[in-house]
């Protein structure tokens, strides 16, 4: 049975619902999910909450962006990379945990996310685009493996008058 809140082919393309928690299924009509789509959630301001199934490796560009009444979002436990601009504006975000399977988060993944208080980047991130932390007001600590990144690329990634460093304990 398809479900009617998402345009789907293996990929979330589009939600269509209006709920404060999604819970996105693991397969729908017996196929995985295996991506949320660009754009996907763009706009989605009645989420407040998403769980994101384990079954997805991949987010795409833009998916959550706009979404400001977004809170909690459950990353999946093999997510491997955070596009760009994924969780862009989603300026009520204040609980996200990256997990360990992430390599690279792409450029602005969370910029304007003003209710973040802190951030805890796992040591398996390889890759940290450009802004990816800048306009989150409220950011306040970072833990990060200080010893893996440059105070340039840290300037980089994050606005550093506002944003205390916190060396990761591995």
């Amino acid at each position: 049975m398809a479900n009617k809140n998402f345009k789907f082919n293996s990929v979330i393309e589009k939600y269509f619902g209006a709920a404060e928690i999604v819970k996105i299924p693991s397969e729908i009509d017996g196929v995985p999910v295996t991506k949320i789509g660009d754009c996907a959630f763009e706009n989605c301001h009645t989420v407040k909450e998403i769980y994101i199934p384990d079954s997805v490796t991949e987010i795409g560009e833009y998916a959550f962006w706009d979404c400001r009444n977004l809170q909690k979002v459950h990353l999946p436990k093999f997510l491997k990379e955070i596009s760009n601009d994924t969780f862009n504006d989603c300026c009520s975000l204040i609980e996200i945990n990256i997990p360990d399977s992430v390599k690279k988060i792409d450029f602005q993944a969370f910029f304007g996310c003003h209710s973040l208080i802190e951030i805890y980047i796992p040591d398996s991130v390889e890759e940290i685009g450009e802004n990816v932390f800048w306009n989150c007001r409220n950011l306040r600590k970072a833990y990060i493996n200080i010893e893996k990144w440059s105070i340039e690329k840290l300037q980089k990634i994050f606005d550093l008058d506002d944003v205390k460093i916190l060396p990761l304990v591995i």
